[in-house]
C-alpha cells in the first residue's frame, strides 16, 4: 500500500499568518497535499478612516493608529496577519456600514472575496506543483468565495466532493455543520447533514483507504467542546467558570 503525506487544517478565520504557514508546510514537510476544511475567512473589519487632513485613523486590537497613505499597505497586511479585514473608507461611509446591517454584510462578502483571491495568488510561489491544494469552505464561509476557489487553477474545490490524493487514497470533504446559535451560511439540521455526508461518501470507490475531511466534529469528542450560551449569545457562568457543552453532530 502506498503512503500519502498531507496536512489537514481548519478554522483559519482570516489569519494570513496561518495561511502562509500552511502553504509553506508543503515544501518543509514534502507533502503530497494540503487540505483546508473550512472557515477560511475573517469576521472583523478594521475601518481605516480618511480624515480631512489627508491622514487616516484606525484602531487595531485596542491600539489607535494615525496613518499616512503610504503606511496603509503595511498596516493592512498587519490587520490580515491577525485575522482582521482592513477597509479604507470615509467617516460618512463608515457610519452607513455601522448602522445598516444589510450593507455591512455586503461589504463583508466583498472584502472576504478579495482576501481569498489575494491568498490564492500566494500558492504558486510557495507550493510545489506536485502538491495538491484542496479547499472545502466551512460553515462560517460565505458562498461567494466558492466561485473564487473553483476558478483558481492551483486549487481543487473539495466541498461535498471526493478528491483523489493518489492512486489508492481518496478524501471526502464536507464543510457543513449542524445548527449553531449564529445562523452561519453552511449549517443545517442533523437530518440534512446526514444526507449530505451520505451523498458525499457514496462517491468513494476505495473505502478501506478513504480519508474523511469533515468540518463538523463528532458529538462528545474533545474537539467539539464550546461555551454554553444564553439567549443573548453570552457565555453561561457558574461559580465563576464558563460552562462548556458538546456541540458536534
Amino acid at each position: 500500500m502506498s503512503r500519502v503525506r498531507f496536512i489537514f487544517s481548519t478554522d483559519f478565520h482570516g489569519s494570513e499568518t496561518v495561511w502562509r504557514k500552511f502553504l509553506n508546510a508543503a515544501k518543509i514537510f514534502k507533502l503530497d497535499a494540503l487540505v483546508l476544511s473550512g472557515d477560511m475567512t475573517g469576521k472583523v473589519i478594521v475601518p481605516i478612516i480618511r480624515k480631512s487632513d489627508g491622514k487616516y485613523d484606525a484602531t487595531l486590537m485596542g491600539n489607535h493608529y494615525v496613518l499616512t497613505e503610504e503606511e496603509i499597505p503595511e498596516f493592512s497586511k498587519k490587520c490580515r496577519m491577525v485575522s482582521y479585514i482592513p477597509y479604507v473608507t470615509t467617516p460618512e461611509e463608515a457610519e452607513i456600514y455601522e448602522s445598516n446591517k444589510e450593507e455591512r454584510e455586503k461589504l463583508f462578502e466583498k472584502l472576504q472575496v478579495e482576501i481569498v483571491k489575494l491568498w490564492l495568488e500566494l500558492i504558486p510561489e510557495r507550493v510545489p506543483k506536485n502538491c495538491k491544494v484542496i479547499i472545502s469552505p466551512g460553515n462560517d464561509d460565505k458562498f461567494a468565495i466558492d466561485e473564487v476557489i473553483k476558478s483558481c487553477p492551483w486549487v481543487t474545490f473539495g466541498e461535498e466532493e471526493v478528491v483523489e490524493l493518489d492512486e489508492e487514497h481518496e478524501i471526502a470533504c464536507c464543510g457543513w455543520v449542524n445548527k449553531t446559535p449564529f445562523n452561519s451560511p453552511r449549517e443545517c439540521s442533523e437530518e440534512e447533514l446526514y444526507q449530505k455526508l451520505e451523498t458525499t461518501i457514496s462517491h468513494i470507490s476505495r473505502m478501506e483507504t478513504a480519508i474523511f475531511a469533515f468540518h463538523c466534529p463528532p458529538y462528545g469528542g474533545v474537539i467539539d467542546v464550546a461555551p454554553k450560551l444564553d439567549e443573548n449569545l453570552r457565555p453561561v457562568i457558574m461559580g465563576g467558570t464558563p460552562i462548556t457543552i458538546p456541540v458536534g453532530s
